[in-house]
């Protein structure tokens, strides 16, 4: 017999490689006291930013036209920032009010019983037996969890219309007040994730190229394992809900395309998002911290966002459903 006797012999394929579980690139957590200030650091930077020195990247720093920002230089949005949005805190003011009744009338009163002199109707064996508190006396319990953390999104679609941006931001704001007058106290922090996005020259491209139909100049390209997260407490346990500051957090597209990106410009480990300030996203359902409960993400073809009682209905439904399996 000639040959390599195991020659034929099918060798078994290597076993591929575990996924890498999900991890942050870069987490940070900002009370607004330290997000304002590192808002205000930037705006002194000005074009000499310590963490991205490449200008082009810092467009978002300075004076530009374009209203997408919201507002035209990062000076008048830090105003807004520090002093609020009085126009905004004016239009959720009337949306709370038009909500009002929807609020109240929805929290459910669940009677416990105890015993005292005076109540509602004896127990006779209590009685019987001589005891001075055979009364059955009612009370109200919420039963409320002691603390809450809830978790939004920091930023949605370009798609979205202001109209749906500010009726999530009602609703939030509603069930906020829902909880607290129950007895709860509430913790909302804002939660931006960003996906690294990066971008290559379309080779079919051609400079002097004009029909929309033509290729497109960059392709872009997504790596959802590259994840960054900056969390910003909008209101901390035990304070009050601070309408101005809301207002101009919740609804104003200046708090997104100019403060938290001037927030990101000083962090060295953020050059990671790549261009554009990467692509924004949710928290991975298995990086969510146990205890704080998720609201769902604004995307502008959901129909419970169109007005600020169906948005409250939505997002009571989504804190209910996450309660209940952290009880």
């Amino acid at each position: 017999m000639t040959g390599d006797l195991f020659g034929d012999v099918p060798q078994p394929a290597k076993p591929k490689p575990a996924p890498k579980p999900l991890a942050w690139e870069c987490d940070q957590v900002l009370s607004w006291e330290e997000f304002c200030s590192m808002v205000e650091r930037r705006e002194r930077l000005g074009l000499r930013c310590d963490a991205w020195e490449d200008a082009s990247l810092n467009i978002y720093a300075r004076d530009v036209e374009n209203p997408w920002p919201g507002t035209h230089t990062l000076g008048q949005a830090i105003d807004l920032m520090r002093n609020g949005w009085s126009e905004g805190a004016e239009q959720v003011q009337r949306g709370l009010d038009h909500l009002d009744t929807l609020r109240r009338h929805h929290r459910e009163e669940v009677p416990t019983w105890s015993m005292d002199v005076a109540g509602a109707f004896p127990c006779v064996g209590a009685y019987l037996a001589g005891d001075p508190e055979y009364m059955h006396c009612p009370s109200v319990d919420h039963a409320p969890a002691p603390l809450v953390h809830l978790v939004l999104p920091g930023s949605f679609s370009h798609l979205c219309t202001s109209e749906q941006v500010l009726n999530y931001g009602l609703g939030l704001l509603a069930l906020v007040d829902e909880l607290e007058e129950g007895g709860q106290s509430v913790e909302v922090l804002q939660d931006d994730v960003t996906q690294h996005l990066w971008r290559e020259e379309n080779k079919r491209w051609k400079e002097s190229q004009r029909d929309p139909e033509d290729p497109p100049r960059w392709l872009y390209h997504l790596n959802r394992e590259r994840l960054f997260r900056t969390r910003v407490v909008l209101k901390a346990l035990g304070e009050n809900l601070d309408l101005d500051r809301m207002a101009f957090a919740l609804a104003h597209p200046a708090m997104l395309r100019r403060c938290r990106f001037a927030v990101v410009e000083q962090v060295e480990k953020m050059r990671g998002v790549g261009v554009n300030y990467g692509n924004a996203t949710v928290t991975p359902t298995e990086l969510r911290e146990p205890g704080k409960v998720y609201l769902p993400h604004l995307l502008p073809d959901r129909i419970e966002w169109n007005d600020s009682e169906t948005a409250l209905i939505s997002l009571r439904k989504a804190f209910q459903d996450q309660a209940a399996t952290l009880a």
